[in-house]
């Protein structure tokens, strides 16, 4: 008998069920915000994430899913959305403004623990090219909140920022400072 890989399942029936519902549910509430669907590759260059992630985040040491095909490019399975579909955008040379949702299988060769799997499935949405960083938050907010009202799930939204960049800077000042005076004492 072959098993299947360390990681992976199967969905199929009441899951399977409550899995296309999630889907469905999903898709619906944000192609009422106006978000189109996307489909990425499930394949992609490895400089994709090593450029964007940075070349030392877990996710690129440990996580990712790589290997050469036959042309000896390196190639990964994707370990999340965002990138992938950043690079559609840039590929296509769009300069207005896009909003998408994904629903894919994703990747990330960890240790599978409890919960936990190698294979997993995301939603997303991203809203690329916008102007109004705070109206596309709000929209990605507004289609969050939706969505997990329309599944029933009982949650509190809570908001938290660290300002804007002179904030950020003073606040790791005084982290630093906190710090310093940890050590000492």
């Amino acid at each position: 008998m072959i098993e299947g890989v360390r990681g992976t399942r199967a969905i199929e029936g009441v899951a399977a069920q409550k899995y296309e519902r999630i889907v469905e549910t999903f898709n619906t509430v944000y192609k009422n915000l106006d978000f189109e669907l996307i489909k990425i590759p499930i394949l992609e260059k490895e400089e994709l994430f090593t450029r964007t992630t940075g070349e030392f985040t877990d996710i690129v040491t440990k996580q990712m899913y790589q290997f050469k095909d036959k042309g000896g490019r390196s190639l990964v399975l994707r370990p999340e959305g965002t990138a992938g579909v950043m690079r559609n955008y840039i590929e296509k040379k769009y300069n207005n403004q896009k909003k998408y949702i994904y629903c894919e299988q994703m990747y990330r060769y960890e240790r599978p623990q409890k919960g936990r799997y190698r294979e997993f499935h995301q939603v997303g949405a991203e809203i690329i090219g916008s102007n109004d960083t705070l109206d596309s938050s709000i929209d990605i907010l507004k289609g969050s909140v939706k969505f997990l009202q329309s599944l029933n799930v009982d949650f509190s939204l809570i908001i938290n920022t660290i300002g804007i960049s002179e904030d950020r800077d003073k606040y790791m000042k005084t982290l630093e400072k906190y710090i310093e005076r940890i050590k000492k004492s």
